[in-house]
Formats: structure tokens, C-alpha cells, sequence
């Protein structure tokens, strides 16, 4: 899977779901839920133009098991 995203540190929003099989809005209403004051998921604005830590995106990957990202969607406890 990893043969077509890109080697940037930093993911834009759309490359992110599609390596997460997950839509956009998904992807964006959990970066609009927070929790402990933190987005759950992280992501960097620079103007209109959000960037997702590739780390973040690895870390969701390896830990595949879980049907949420780590830290839950916007409805987890």
C-alpha cells in the first residue's frame, strides 16, 4: 500500500482517507473533535491548507486491529 503515498512527512486530507479507506468528512469531522483541549486527529493549517502528520497516519496503520484512530472518533468515551 505504501507503494503510491507519497514520501512527504505530511499528508494532505485527501491523501490521508485514501490510505485510511476512510471519506474526506469522516476524516474532517474527527479532526474537528477534540479531546483533552487536542484534536484527535492531528493536523497542521497553513492558510486553507490542512497537513496530517504522516507519523499519525503510520501509527492508524500499524495498530489496524482498532476501528477507530488512536485517541477514538468523535463519539468514543
Amino acid at each position: 500500500m505504501s507503494g503510491w503515498m507519497p514520501d512527504s512527512p505530511l499528508l494532505t486530507v485527501a491523501e490521508t482517507a485514501r490510505v485510511l479507506r476512510v471519506s474526506e468528512s469522516a476524516l474532517r469531522e474527527w479532526m474537528r473533535h477534540h479531546r483533552d483541549g487536542r484534536p484527535r486527529v492531528p493536523h497542521i493549517r497553513l492558510g486553507r491548507r490542512v497537513l496530517i502528520p504522516r507519523a499519525w497516519v503510520d501509527g492508524v496503520i500499524a495498530s489496524a486491529g482498532n476501528a477507530q484512530p488512536p485517541g477514538g472518533g468523535p463519539r468514543a468515551a
